[in-house]
Formats: structure tokens, C-alpha cells, sequence
């Protein structure tokens, strides 16, 4: 290098920070981390990124905040050298300002954060595992969840804290009240009392996302404490009824996934009272028993609803399994939806989406194996999807791999649905030429064009080419006029490639 062209200097580098502050959100931590080795002003510009979001079962925490593991001999070194037990202490007392989005399933991680983040706006505690580093107890205290209320809580000693109680959980949310807008907390919620837990997200008033394992805090209860929530996740896999039914409106939920089954007398609810519901995700539908949900049906004022998408995540397999009769019962008061998913699909179900939904543009198959196996799959009836294309003019996605139409329901009955723009299903009883019928073919053919006389079977086989060649011309057109396509998959074994060893 020539004296002339001398290395930029620090502040020189500075006006890149916008384009910096650009690239830094579409990095991983390694890139960041080896962005920062760069230069000193890059080292500055990056670190904000670097610790924005923080995953604790990514990269190398796991093996960082693992307790060591004991030596078994004397030769037997531990999988790693002492540390300091205050280390990870120390480093978020340094960049515990940066951290926004921190992911945690350890205790050190979230006692850390408790104590040095203020600035968060998402938090995810999901199931925390209670070993504590760097720290080896010859007779473990066993550790029972206590349900201590907010107003009880005093300054414990870190080690102490682990086996006393759950409220430590809830320092992190404490200390950043203000500023959180998404929180994602795990079985722990269940070991709170109701009370505690909603006078805790009361005080979450910016908070619009929010997830909740295995509580049985009534939605109602949450919706009027919480009048800024649009976002609510409620995963528990036997939810009671009285939990999720809801007796006065709350327009301000626009998001509502729930795992576990619901009556129909629960969904008629939450469509009356969400009047801006857009999103609903849940597992199967049930039919009603008498006054199981505490409130009767006739008592529930239904009215068209402006939801937009609905799903349905499991199938129900109860003594009461027509759901395609439950389905034209709920459909017609959707009238706004835009997107369905469900796990089974035949000919009513098609029909009774096709006559309630003419605004529909998506429908997405929910299905949990990996395989697309006949014998391993009960996705629905054959053809069934054709009723949905060919009576859907604002169809754009179509995602049913494992949903099955025969090429000759495509060449009677064409599709209108000229707008698709993803396409996934499998195309059956495409007809063709066997071995034999290849052969006579070939040795038919030139003595067809000089009009000799042909044997019975060159006859049968060229006749059957001309039926198969007009099928198969007719199923490219039918695919050839869907010029908006981008994602077209015709069936393969394994939907996912990378567990193709598993047992289907």
C-alpha cells in the first residue's frame, strides 16, 4: 500500500451508521461479532445490534450457563474451567442497557436481566430450568413453587432464591413496565394467583402481545385490565370453558390463538363480544352439553362477524366428529373471512366453504406428520379441493399437499381461480402409456403415417396416446393460465427433507 492511500481513520467511518444500523438487523450474533472485529468504529456501531436480542439456548450459552459436571475420578477433568459465578452479572450490568428482546429458559438469565434491564420491549420466559452454575450441592434443597403474592415480595439472596419460590419470574416484567410491548411467560403462571398475575400486567400498559401457558385466569377478567391488548396466545391443552367465555365486549383484541378445543357455544361468545376479531386459532370444534359452558346459547347475541382469518389446528376425533355440519353452522357467520385452515377437508365442507365464503384467498391444510403416505394420512376426500378452485375466483394460496384431486375431475371441471399464486396439492390417475403399450406405440407409428395396416394392439396403443396426450395437454393448460404463479408443488414423499428417516 502507498503512503498516499493511507487507512481511514474512526470517525471517517461514521457516516455509515445509518447503513450500519440497516445490516445490523439482518445479521446473526457471529456476523455482528465478526462485523465488530473490523474496526473500533464498527466495534461501536455493531454492539447495539449484538446484544439487542438475546437467545440463552443459542449458540454457545447453553454450554456456558450448564452446571459443570462432577468428576467421577481423579483423572476426570469437568467439562469446563471454574468461572466466576457473577460473570454473567457483571456483563449485563455493562450491556443490560442494549438488551430489548431477551429469550430465556435459565434462571441466571433471567435473575441477570431482572436486575440490569430496564429497557426492554419483549420478554420470553419460557421453561426455566432451575440448575444454577457454578454451584454444586451434595444434597439438592428440594425446590417447591410457592404462590407468594407481588405484595409479599422482599430482597432474597440470589442462591436462596432459586429454591423458595416463583416470584422471581416476575422481577424482569416489574422493572420494565413501561417500556414492554410483548411478553411470552411459561408454566410458572399457573403456580401464581390470579390476583398477583393480574396486578402484575396491569402494569404492562404499553403491552399489546401477549402469550400465557396454563393459567386459569378468566379472558375476561384479562381483557378489562388489560384495554391495550391486541394480541393474546393462550396455550393450555384442555382449556376450561368458563376460562375462555366471555359475557361483555372488549373491542380491542384483534388476535386470539388458543390451543387446546372450544365449545360452540365459546366461539359464538367470542365472536359476539370481539366485535374487531380478526385472527382466531384454535384446536378442534365440540358440540354444546347442557349448560356446560355456563351460559346457555339462546342467551348469546350472534352477530356477523368481521373475522377475516380462522383455523383450526386439530381435528376432533369424539363421538361427535361431523364437523363438517358444525362447520355450515359457524360458516355463515363469517362472512368476512379471507383464510381457513383446517386438518380435514371433504365434499360438505368444500361446499358449505364455497357458498359462505366468496371472499376466501387462502386455504391451508393443517397437518403434523411428515409424510404424504395414503396409509398414513387422513387429510380428506379426493376432489374435494376442486369444489374449493374452481368456485373461489379470489383464490391466491392453495396450501394442501396432502389433499388429492384426479386429473380427470381437472379436465371436467375447470378451475376459475386464475389468480393463484401458491399452489400445493397432489395431482392422481394421471393415465400412461405402460411398457408394452411404449413398444407397440413406437412400432405403430411409422406405419400409420404410410397407411399400412396395423396390428390390434399398435391400434389399441395409439388410440390410447391420443387420449393421454389430450389429458395431459389439458392439465398443463389448466396450470398454464395461472400466470401469477410463483410456488407450485405437485406432492413429494416427504414434505421436509430432513426428517426422512423419521417413522412416518
Amino acid at each position: 500500500m502507498s503512503r498516499a492511500h493511507s487507512p481511514c481513520q474512526p470517525a471517517k467511518l461514521l457516516f455509515m451508521s445509518e447503513a450500519i444500523d440497516i445490516i445490523g438487523t439482518h445479521l446473526t450474533p457471529p456476523d455482528i461479532l465478526s462485523c465488530m472485529l473490523v474496526c473500533r468504529a464498527w466495534n461501536s456501531l455493531f454492539i447495539p445490534h449484538l446484544y439487542d436480542t438475546l437467545d440463552d439456548s443459542l449458540y454457545a450459552w447453553p454450554e456456558f450457563l450448564d452446571p459443570p459436571r462432577k468428576q467421577t475420578n481423579a483423572t476426570e477433568t469437568t467439562r469446563r474451567p471454574r468461572k466466576d459465578p457473577d460473570w454473567i452479572l457483571k456483563i449485563f450490568t455493562k450491556y443490560g442497557h442494549l438488551i430489548r428482546r431477551p429469550r430465556t429458559k435459565r434462571y441466571l438469565f433471567s435473575d441477570a436481566a431482572a436486575q440490569t434491564c430496564t429497557k426492554l420491549t419483549s420478554l420470553a420466559s419460557q421453561k426455566i430450568y432451575l440448575a444454577y452454575p457454578f454451584i454444586e450441592r451434595e444434597n439438592p434443597i428440594p425446590w417447591h413453587p410457592s404462590e407468594l403474592s407481588t405484595a409479599l415480595e422482599r430482597p432474597l439472596a440470589t442462591t436462596d432464591r432459586v429454591w423458595i419460590g416463583s416470584h422471581w419470574l416476575w422481577r424482569p416484567v416489574q422493572q420494565n413496565t413501561d417500556t414492554l410491548q410483548e411478553l411470552e411467560l411459561c408454566d410458572f403462571v399457573a403456580m401464581v394467583k390470579n390476583d398477583s398475575l393480574l396486578d402484575v400486567l396491569g402494569l404492562c400498559h404499553r403491552l399489546t402481545r401477549l402469550m400465557i401457558t396454563r393459567s386459569k385466569v378468566p379472558i375476561q377478567a384479562l381483557l378489562e385490565r388489560m384495554p391495550q391488548l391486541w394480541h393474546y396466545t393462550y396455550l393450555d391443552g384442555v382449556p376450561l370453558s368458563t376460562t375462555l367465555l366471555l359475557t361483555s365486549p372488549m373491542p380491542h383484541l384483534v388476535t386470539l390463538r388458543i390451543q387446546g378445543g372450544i365449545t360452540k357455544t365459546v366461539f359464538f361468545s367470542l365472536l359476539a363480544n370481539l366485535p374487531n376479531l380478526q385472527d382466531l386459532t384454535t384446536g378442534s370444534l365440540y358440540k354444546d352439553y347442557t349448560r356446560q359452558d355456563g351460559l346457555p346459547r339462546s342467551e348469546i347475541k350472534i352477530a356477523p362477524s368481521r373475522l377475516q382469518r380462522l383455523h383450526f389446528n386439530e381435528r376432533n376425533y369424539g363421538p361427535e366428529k361431523d364437523e363438517h355440519r358444525m362447520l355450515s353452522e359457524i360458516l355463515p357467520w363469517v362472512p368476512d373471512l379471507i383464510q381457513i385452515g383446517l386438518t380435514y377437508l371433504d365434499h360438505n365442507t368444500a361446499i358449505a366453504i364455497v357458498f359462505n365464503c366468496p371472499r376466501l384467498q387462502s386455504f391451508q391444510h393443517i397437518a403434523r406428520a411428515s409424510t404424504i403416505r395414503r396409509h398414513c394420512q387422513d387429510s380428506g376426500v379426493v376432489n374435494s379441493l376442486g369444489i374449493v378452485l374452481c368456485n373461489s375466483v379470489l383464490m391466491t394460496e392453495f396450501d394442501g399437499v396432502r389433499q388429492e384431486i384426479e386429473a380427470r375431475s381437472m379436465v371436467l371441471n375447470p378451475w376459475i381461480c386464475e389468480g393463484l399464486v401458491v399452489l400445493r396439492l397432489q395431482i392422481i390417475g394421471v393415465t400412461r402409456l405402460t411398457e408394452e403399450e411404449e413398444i407397440d406405440y413406437r412400432q405403430g407409428l411409422p406405419f400409420r403415417r404410410l397407411n399400412r395396416v396395423l396390428s390390434e394392439a399398435e391400434t389399441r396403443a395409439l388410440e390410447k396416446y391420443e387420449k393421454v396426450r389430450e389429458q395431459h395437454q389439458t392439465i398443463y393448460g389448466q396450470l398454464a393460465k395461472l400466470v401469477h404463479l410463483t410456488d407450485l408443488e405437485l406432492g413429494m414423499e416427504y414434505r421436509n427433507l430432513a426428517i426422512r428417516w423419521e417413522t412416518p
